[in-house]
């Protein structure tokens, strides 16, 4: 069972107590390094500029291409029929809408080459896009297109296809010298909602990728790249799946699927054993939206409940950081410089993309010194002692790495059960 963590656990045992004692007796009474710290823990959003698109149902799903010198955006704007989105281009950097370009029928799939070419899948037919931000074109490259993903490295495209009726999954490699797409291989068939966008995922390292069931479809559907063979994962306890993700939980590969319609919760499948591992409660309704950042360490969600959520992935905890109400969200993406976080939105919170600053507090900046700690575990009173440090925070780890205590030390002993 996957647990949600609220708050740190301020409790440990005396056996707890021992295995610190003759872990810390070894590695605490003398530190000395002059390597400061550079970790970055995510502690809140800060809503940098919104994007209004009145008149339209939503912002559907997103892409995005930052780096030291371009922050483009790319995302859909759905007028809620299903037979009319449109694809806008964004520059953030210069607060300028580079292109909208409409269409006739669902974009179902966004994904960068780089600053100045993407690919898109609008109603049946990929597109590629090219000369972003100087004169932009586009051209067809393949009829019988549902959705699409590209991977990471940019060398193969994830695909639903669609012809007469009947969908299935396929891959194909693409040349982005060439902007050409090669031969399409169909891996298997599958049943999706094609009356609502379907989201594909690649595994950070290519291995895989996974596609939502959509709605009323208790499943999800993970392809093993280097075998090409689709397998159907169910999902019990939600009863549509949306937004798949992969995430490293202790080093195991695992996908999270945001779940509805009754039951707004994460369910989290362990791609080893393409089994579910447990599901997490979230929300009451749909949880459209679910995004890794980039590290991988935290996690955000959210959907019809129109609440926003971050989590900090660790081991097999869920810890909440923060929550916002801010209304019904369609689509989440960190941005690919891991700065930003961005959100779309439809319906009662209205046609909108915002643009949030992620908030960091850096965990340590000073450098380390010798502390001369006394560390006394006491078996009777359930208590730890440690002497020789004021006003400074202790943090405790149990032997697989879970943060069992945090805690602002006066010098006095720490409660223990």
């Amino acid at each position: 069972m996957v647990q949600k963590m609220y708050t740190p656990a301020h409790h440990i045992t005396f056996a707890q107590a021992f295995r610190l004692y003759a872990f810390l007796s070894v590695y605490l009474f003398s530190i000395l390094s002059f390597k400061p710290l550079s970790a970055q823990d995510i502690t809140g959003l800060e809503i940098i500029r919104t994007l209004y698109h009145n008149g339209n149902y939503s912002v559907g799903m997103i892409d995005s291409y930052f780096d030291s010198t371009h922050q483009l955006i790319a995302y859909s704007i759905s007028n809620g029929s299903g037979v009319k989105d449109t694809l806008a281009i964004y520059d953030f950097r210069r607060d300028s809408m580079l292109a909208k370009i409409p269409g006739y029928g669902l974009l179902s799939g966004i994904s960068f080459i780089d600053e100045a070419e993407l690919l898109y899948v609008m109603k049946d037919t990929l597109w590629r896009v090219t000369g972003i931000g100087e004169n932009i074109s586009r051209e067809a490259l393949e009829k019988g297109i549902r959705s699409m993903r590209l991977s990471n490295d940019l060398s193969k495209v994830a695909l639903v296809l669609y012809d007469n009726g009947n969908t299935s999954v396929g891959m194909a490699a693409y040349d982005t010298a060439t902007g050409t797409l090669q031969t399409i291989d169909t891996i298997g068939s599958g049943t999706f909602s094609i009356d609502e966008a379907t989201w594909l995922a690649f595994s950070p390292g290519g291995d895989y990728f996974a596609l939502n069931g959509g709605y009323e479809q208790p499943y999800v559907y993970v392809v093993n790249v280097g075998l090409k063979t689709l397998y159907e994962v169910s999902t019990p306890g939600i009863e549509s799946t949306y937004s798949p993700e992969f995430f490293f939980q202790r080093g195991k590969l695992k996908l999270a699927v945001g779940g509805g319609y009754s039951n707004g919760a994460i369910a989290v499948i362990d791609i080893a054993s393409l089994t579910q591992e447990g599901v997490m409660p979230v929300y009451l309704h749909y949880n459209y939206a679910v995004a890794f950042d980039r590290t991988g360490r935290y996690m955000v969600c959210g959907g019809y409940d129109g609440v926003l959520t971050i989590f900090e992935v660790a081991d097999t905890l869920f810890t909440e950081i923060e929550s916002y109400e801010v209304g019904t969200l369609r689509s989440l993406h960190f941005t690919s410089d891991n700065q930003y976080l961005l959100s779309g939105y439809q319906a009662s919170a209205g046609s909108k993309l915002d643009i949030q600053r992620i908030i960091r507090e850096t965990s340590a900046v000073r450098l380390l010194e010798v502390l001369p700690l006394n560390l006394y575990p006491n078996p009777t009173s359930g208590k730890i002692n440690i002497e020789g440090i004021q006003d400074v925070m202790v943090k405790v780890y149990n032997t697989p790495g879970q943060l069992i205590l945090a805690h602002q030390e006066k010098g006095y002993g720490i409660d223990g059960s």
